[in-house]
């Protein structure tokens, strides 16, 4: 499990709660990186800690961004495993568990 987990407000994070069933994600870091997506590029983005997440939980998200995109979902399945999932950083808080371990 991961020290590091964003929640995601506004639209977006309705959106999420409908895929996933949460608008809280672990993630790898409490620092967004930049990432070039698809209609936003050089987007501040944090990446899910996919260890983290159950597998019925990822499997939802792929097929969401499959039907969102319009690519099949192996094609979205092989990103998922090169380059990892995404939240844009906009209307997220972090939460950091344990900072005395990483501050």
């Amino acid at each position: 499990m991961t020290d590091f987990t964003v929640t995601v407000g506004g639209s977006r994070g309705e959106e999420w709660e409908r895929v996933a069933g949460t608008r809280t994600f672990p993630v790898r870091s409490p620092i967004p990186v930049i990432a070039d997506l698809p209609g936003k590029p050089k987007a501040r983005v944090f990446l899910l800690d996919l260890e983290s997440i159950e597998a019925g939980v990822r499997e939802k998200i792929v097929s969401h961004l499959a039907r969102k995109f319009g690519l099949p979902p192996h094609e979205v399945e092989k990103d998922v495993n090169e380059a990892g999932i995404p939240i844009l950083a906009d209307d997220c808080m972090t939460t950091v568990q344990h900072p005395q371990k990483w501050f």
